[in-house]
């Protein structure tokens, strides 16, 4: 591994992005498929492929598109399932 972090190191600020861009698109999941059957179902297969950067960008945009009231409620239940789990 070490070679190839001073492989990396080595390559220019606009190559380092380049190769970086490239590792992260070959490692992404890509965009969510519509769900026809499960929606849940549908979501966690896609979660269980996204990368890091993939899953907490879907996981902003769809807190900040919930309305108020949805997001109460969703913590409640974060917090239940958490405190179901430990």
């Amino acid at each position: 591994m070490r070679p190839a972090i001073e492989a990396f190191n080595a390559l220019s600020a606009e190559d380092q992005l380049i190769l970086a861009d490239a590792i992260e698109r070959k490692f992404s999941a890509g965009a969510p498929i519509p769900a026809f059957d499960e929606v849940i179902a549908e979501a966690r297969l896609w979660a269980s492929w996204a990368s890091l950067a993939e899953l907490r960008a879907y996981l902003l945009a769809s807190w900040e598109a919930l309305p108020d009231l949805n997001r109460s409620k969703f913590l409640a239940f974060a917090d239940n399932d958490r405190r179901a789990a430990a």
